[in-house]
């Protein structure tokens, strides 16, 4: 309990917010209390045939609490909204954040639709428990200490009950609380692989479609679905159980507290109108006592959210150096590189050696699977820790380098399938520049990648959103975008994947042209079966067939 509570308390950024929330709720709780012992008073009043003036302010009082006790939710709810937005939004982004960080073996089986889902949902219902459950066990406690001592100033064995009542019900809950954290997590993992299974069912509509698996996709989902129901039913079958029991506890003690309470009438230890006093404190006991029972099971439900959000923060992060090149990088260096991924046991690369310098345009070549596009990934550093050889930037290994600062300023990547954002084409151009570029060079490099088309086209020019509503962009085009996005990043070593596999002829051409430019003053490294291109290349690096 301790642990979590501390991670949730560290989600709140505005502690004084936070503070602001959790007395307006403390002063609504009293506020609420104090209602009926006020209406039992003016019961009493009127019984007794005692001043109609003072029944009178007393209903004046009744009425300025209830409009107090209802602007008091009224700003709570405002302050929650900011509070729980906040704090689930620092959940989710350090999450997030850890994924993004962490080892690259971790995504050889990484299902995004799982952790979106799951991380989404855990963010949420931890720091809604902890922002509703925490104000409402701290105000239920008052008003629990608070009802019970105005019933004891009342009568003292009305108190007794009433205070039994209150502690027997925790008792089914803690008898059932292992059985219930076990049901929640088992639903919870069933919610998240279900929401996978049907992430897919929109994701891989082409291919469904393609193959006509609409039967196996179906089915698939409704094994899932199966499974997730019941677990689903499995849990809350439980609780059910749980509250049934707790309920006839209730309804038993009621009997017995009204018994008390009108025997003690009738004897003349209490007053008449204190009956409905008691009546309604009863009603806010057990509504008290209830809650302490569905807070055990809000507790045990958040505790699921909170270890699997426990299990990414302690994800290990990818190893980086702490070293910064200081110079202009002048060579490039494999030596004697091996490479497995995690998930196969058939090596990739095998003492594979390789030099590159600028002044040069490179060219990595050979059968698909050969390693060609792995080598690329471990000189951008995205398998660091995990590959055997040594990889030498400017005779400084690759290991003692910080990774994010070389990908950020020193290595540039274009992939062979490249991500567009939902954003201008303007931004989507310069997404790397450090400094915005000047239009001239966007420009230029536009036209001299015949990707002019795309703009003259567009609406807005460079301010035309590329989403769901514009054309989509063909997979020549998606290309130019990332290569331009990249040379306009400018950094000192260029890796392209495939650069001309969607091109056309025309702009293969332009874009050897480019290559031929840019490889005076960088280390430009490309991925090609690209004929044309390969005989433009000043070194080709020929990748070996793999023993069977």
């Amino acid at each position: 309990m301790r642990k979590l509570i501390l991670y949730c308390w560290n989600s709140i950024k505005n502690k004084a917010m936070y503070t602001g929330y959790m007395a307006l709720k403390l002063l609504k709780a009293l506020t609420d209390a104090s209602l009926p012992f006020i209406t039992g008073w003016v019961i009493n009043l009127l019984v007794s045939k005692a001043s109609f003036y003072e029944a009178f302010m007393l209903c004046i009082l009744i009425a300025f609490l209830g409009v107090l006790s209802a602007l008091l939710e009224y700003f709570s709810d405002l302050i929650y909204t900011y509070l729980q937005s906040d704090s689930s939004f620092v959940l989710e982004a350090d999450a997030i954040k850890r994924i993004q960080h962490t080892r690259q073996d971790f995504f050889s089986s990484y299902d995004p639709a799982y952790y979106h889902r799951s991380v989404n949902n855990d963010a949420s219902t931890i720091s809604i428990f902890f922002l509703i459950s925490g104000s409402k066990v701290i105000t239920s406690t008052v008003t629990v200490v608070v009802i019970i001592g105005v019933v004891a100033s009342i009568n003292i064995l009305l108190a007794f009950v009433c205070g039994l009542l209150t502690l027997s019900v925790g008792f089914t809950y803690s008898y059932f609380h292992n059985e219930i954290f076990k049901k929640n997590y088992e639903s919870k993992e069933e919610l998240s692989k279900y929401a996978s299974c049907e992430f897919s069912q929109f994701s891989q509509v082409d291919f469904i479609r393609r193959h006509v698996l609409f039967s196996h996709f179906a089915r698939a989902l409704k094994e899932t679905y199966q499974k997730l129901r019941a677990a689903v039913y499995s849990s809350n079958k439980l609780i059910a159980k749980v509250k049934a029991q707790n309920g006839a506890l209730t309804a038993f003690c009621q009997a017995i507290l009204f018994a008390l309470g009108v025997y003690q009438i009738s004897i003349g230890n209490m007053q008449v109108g204190y009956l409905a006093t008691i009546a309604s404190y009863y009603s806010m006991l057990t509504s008290a006592a209830m809650y302490f029972t569905e807070f055990g099971l809000e507790y045990q439900s958040s505790l699921v959210s909170y270890e699997r959000l426990m299990k990414i923060s302690t994800l290990p992060t990818e190893p980086n150096g702490m070293q910064v090149l200081d110079t202009k990088i002048g060579s490039l260096v494999c030596t004697d590189v091996s490479f497995t991924y995690p998930s196969n046991t058939k090596p990739v690369l095998t003492k594979t050696n390789a030099a590159f310098e600028p002044g040069k345009l490179y060219a990595l070549t050979g059968h698909n699977g050969c390693g060609k596009s792995t080598l690329l990934k471990l000189i951008d550093a995205e398998w660091s820790g995990l590959y055997d050889g040594a990889i030498d930037y400017n005779s400084t290994e690759l290991s003692k380098l910080d990774h994010y600062v070389l990908r950020e300023d020193m290595v540039g990547f274009t992939e062979q399938e490249p991500m567009i954002l939902e954003d201008t084409i303007w931004n989507n151009l310069t997404l790397l520049c450090k400094d915005e570029p000047s239009k001239e060079k966007v420009v230029s490099l536009v036209e001299q990648l015949n990707l002019n088309h795309l703009l003259d086209s567009a609406p807005q020019g460079f301010n035309t959103i590329l989403d769901d509503s514009h054309p989509s962009l063909s997979g020549g085009e998606k290309q130019k975008v990332a290569i331009i996005r990249m040379v306009l990043k400018n950094p000192q070593v260029m890796l392209l994947d495939e650069p001309t596999s969607a091109l056309d002829k025309n702009s293969v051409v332009q874009l050897i042209s480019l290559l031929n430019d840019l490889k005076q003053n960088h280390i430009v490294i490309v991925v090609t079966h690209d004929q044309k291109l390969l005989d433009s290349c000043d070194s080709i690096v020929e990748f070996p067939v793999k023993k069977a």
